[in-house]
């Protein structure tokens, strides 16, 4: 039966109590190990010390020994039990059961001086082989969980001079490896979130890990991965500790960690996290050029080209390798000149970091390879009359519609090899890793690369680099949707990287048509943000209006066409959006913004004019297109403003051949080319056109009269036939009478005639509908006053001798 002071110190254990004395009273309860063991808490003996102590009595210690066991096993037993429950859940600000540091140190003191005591004791009992060991590994593991990495370190190095590790035999027990499994897991950790500044502990975990990795053979599958995984994310850790340049790392220490570290995560069943792991390493040794790149091209020369070449039976791990390696090379040396007296421009240090990268001919040159490889294994294919599928523009604006891009993007049966699947979220991370940092530079750059005298900008092997931005537009803009969410981050750069293809393709003249496919890809695809699609345009628009202030007007005009083109893709995109989006649910793309970017589509195909100037053909595709894209997006917004820019560039380009052209049958209109284009122009829409192509002939009759009041004549005419010839048109028509009557007068006194005649089918039709109840009223009885007017003054004019009696013109109300 338990004694009163053993049942009140285990009640104390298990109660939620303070635990200020605890430790004390421990040590007074047991007080008759201390003829064993010394009660030093905090200067924790070595395990001989604890079994070989002099005892201070007399009587035969095995004797006594064998007493203290009977007296106190139970106690212990109950001890190891109830201590670890205590601690099994760190505490929280929220849940903590255990309220301060101090009685922390109270419960860990106390489960130490138990574990000393069932050290002392184990010789008299038949306990299983390594029981105390083990008993002390877990408690190691609770130090850890708590956070008292120090002290959990000293425990650890106790553990291990009480066993010795060596070579595991054929019959090697498995408790023995599970046990060496646990310390090296411990040890790993304990280095690293301890904070050790020093190499010593370091290069003593990698011994470490050399010596028990063979004994991870002898334990349980399950088991075996579970510890191996532990061991491989500690390592990890502790190399992301030592490549943040926290501890004094020389010589080999670093590469010969970062090796090991990859080769333990090589062996992890999941190859997708292991290439998360290379990533993270990665993005850590590029920060580095700055501060340490002899040791960056020592772990590049030492860990990753051996690395890969031990890979070349894990495809595609070792493609993504050499991809993270070529992408390490690329030094961002775009920060700040710190000359304030000789400052650099962040466009002239981002050229100096793309020509220092494209130097290194020896990492890009695998690239082409490497994209092969993956290509393959991904089954990547750009089928160019399936995968980039142009943008149809259907002219009914309820069936407004693009394409689906095809995609032919999926993985093929390569990926389920016995080295495990490879996720296409891992190749992307690889091509973001590479090009992101290009990307962001050449975009930075792009005024320096395609200048005039900047041919010796880029080397020949910058057709490497454009390979992979393709390759990332493809991969990304052609991934599924449940796929993107893995790898969201990359969202903000796939315009980056589209317009870098697109700059380098301007700079060498060289795949120009893969790099348009892209951008086409981008708008085409709902999924990416309004927003990303605007600042592509914006882009590709700036380097056109650079191209033309720059006198290099090809070049202005190829990146202008596709600026322009994407534009109007997109707003037929927006306009099908805004059609379907379901009831009851908010577009995310208002009407205000769409009406603004077809404006700003007018203005950019009007720039573009300006570079077509000599190509007439061009001028009017390029006129007529943004006039019909305005005209489908105008069955939708009647809010939007005319393109009245694009309609007098036409003008413009059609008076200057007005010799050659036959104004009673050939003379073209817009109108005429609008409706040849789409299947139904709306009355509104059509008016719209005629009578700002009408203005326009206005403007500019004085430079040519005839050809103009002719062509004035002809879309009259139109207007009266296609037009106004319905009901809801008859005050249209009215002025559109009064107008043709204008031309005729303007011609001479031979064309009163036809004047007068156009004046009086005016008032015919104003009369019909001035009869009708209608909102309009007011305005149809002033225009009506004001052609009774008109008539009169031409019929004075006509016949100067004759009496005009104006009474005629006063309107019975």
């Amino acid at each position: 039966m338990a004694s009163p002071a053993e049942s009140s110190l285990l009640s104390r254990l298990k109660s939620n109590s303070d635990y200020k004395t605890l430790h004390q009273d421990f040590t007074n309860f047991l007080n008759p190990f201390s003829d064993f063991i010394t009660f030093h808490p905090s200067n924790p003996p070595k395990p001989s010390i604890l079994k070989h102590k002099k005892p201070r009595t007399t009587k035969d210690p095995k004797l006594v020994l064998r007493q203290i066991t009977k007296q106190f096993l139970p106690f212990i037993s109950q001890s190891l039990r109830i201590i670890p429950n205590r601690l099994s859940r760190p505490p929280k600000p929220e849940l903590e059961e255990i309220v301060g540091d101090e009685n922390a140190h109270q419960l860990f003191d106390v489960y130490k001086l138990v574990l000393d005591c069932f050290d002392c004791i184990s010789p008299c009992l038949e306990y299983k082989p390594f029981s105390v060991e083990l008993e002390r590994v877990r408690f190691v593991r609770y130090l850890e969980a708590w956070g008292f990495y120090s002290r959990a370190e000293v425990e650890v190095v106790l553990i291990l001079e009480g066993v010795s590790i060596g070579e595991p035999e054929q019959n090697a027990d498995p408790k023995f490896a599970y046990l060496v499994a646990e310390i090296v897991v411990c040890s790993v950790k304990c280095t690293y979130k301890s904070e050790k500044k020093e190499e010593e502990p370091y290069r003593k975990v990698l011994g470490l890990v050399d010596q028990a990795l063979p004994w991870f053979r002898l334990l349980d599958e399950k088991v075996s991965q579970r510890l191996h995984r532990e061991l491989a994310n500690n390592l990890y850790k502790c190399t992301v500790y030592m490549l943040e340049g926290k501890p004094c790392c020389s010589g080999d220490l670093l590469p010969m960690f970062c090796m090991k570290t990859l080769k333990e995560c090589l062996k992890l069943p999941d190859k997708d996290e292991f290439l998360k792991i290379v990533q993270h390493i990665c993005l850590l040794l590029r920060s580095q050029w700055v501060d340490r790149p002899s040791l960056v091209v020592d772990i590049l020369k030492c860990v990753f080209v051996p690395l890969a070449c031990a890979c070349k039976d894990l495809a595609p791990i070792d493609s993504i390798l050499r991809l993270y390696t070529a992408g390490v090379y690329f030094r961002d040396t775009g920060c700040p000149s710190r000359n304030i007296d000789f400052p650099v421009s962040e466009s002239s240090m981002a050229v100096s970091a793309i020509c220092l990268f494209l130097d290194k001919g020896e990492t890009l040159q695998h690239l082409p390879d490497v994209l092969d490889t993956l290509g393959r294994y991904f089954y990547i294919s750009s089928n160019k009359d399936s995968y980039y599928s142009p943008i149809c523009v259907e002219m009914e604006i309820k069936s407004l519609s693009c394409l689906s891009i095809g995609t032919n993007l999926k993985c093929s049966i390569a990926c389920k090899t016995k080295h495990g699947k490879i996720s296409l979220s891992s190749y992307l991370n690889a091509l973001t890793f590479f090009c992101q940092p290009l990307a962001e530079s050449v975009n930075k750059a792009y005024e320096h690369i395609l200048a005039k005298n900047g041919s010796a900008t880029l080397s020949c092997r910058v057709k490497y680099v454009q390979s992979v931005f393709h390759q990332f537009c493809s991969v990304f803009s052609s991934t599924q949707e449940m796929e993107r969410e893995n790898f969201y981050w990359s969202h903000g750069i796939l315009h980056q990287v589209a317009i870098s293809a697109f700059t380098i393709s301007l700079k060498t003249g060289k795949s120009m048509q893969r790099s348009v496919d892209c951008i086409d890809h981008i708008i085409s695809r709902e999924w990416i943000q309004f927003e990303n699609k605007k600042s592509l345009l914006r882009s590709i628009y700036n380097i056109g209006v650079y191209l033309y202030n720059a006198e290099q007007v090809e070049q202005a005009t190829v990146a202008l066409e596709q600026c322009c083109k994407a534009s109007w893709d997109l707003v037929l995109l927006s306009c099908k959006k805004f059609v379907e989006k379901p009831v009851g649910i908010p577009n995310n793309i208002s009407e205000e913004t769409i009406t603004a970017f077809v404006a700003q589509a007018c203005e950019r195909s009007v720039v573009l004019l300006n570079t077509l100037c000599h190509d007439v053909d061009k001028s009017i595709n390029c006129i007529v297109n943004g006039l019909l894209n305005w005209s489908i997006a105008r069955e939708l917004f009647e809010s939007l403003n005319f393109p009245t820019a694009l309609v007098r560039k036409w003008v413009k380009i059609k008076s200057k051949d007005f010799k050659n052209i036959d104004f009673d049958d050939n003379a073209p209109t817009l109108y005429s080319l609008l409706s040849k284009s789409m299947e139904t122009l709306s009355k509104k829409t059509s008016c719209i056109v005629l009578e700002e192509e009408l203005i326009a002939y206005e403007q500019v009759e004085e430079q040519n009269k005839e050809p103009c009041w002719r062509m004035q004549l002809k879309l009259i005419n139109l207007l009266l036939l296609h037009v106004c010839d319905e009901k809801d048109y008859s005050l249209q028509k009215s002025r559109i009478l009064i107008r043709k009557g204008r031309i005729y007068r303007v011609r001479g006194i031979e064309g009163l005639i036809e004047c007068i005649q156009c004046l009086s089918d005016a008032i015919s039709t104003l009369i019909d509908i001035s009869n009708e109840d209608s909102s309009s009223t007011a305005s149809i009885f002033h225009q009506l006053a004001l052609t009774y007017c008109l008539r009169a003054m031409c019929n004075q004019e006509a016949h100067p001798d004759s009496e005009v009696i104006f009474s005629k013109a006063c309107i019975n109300k």
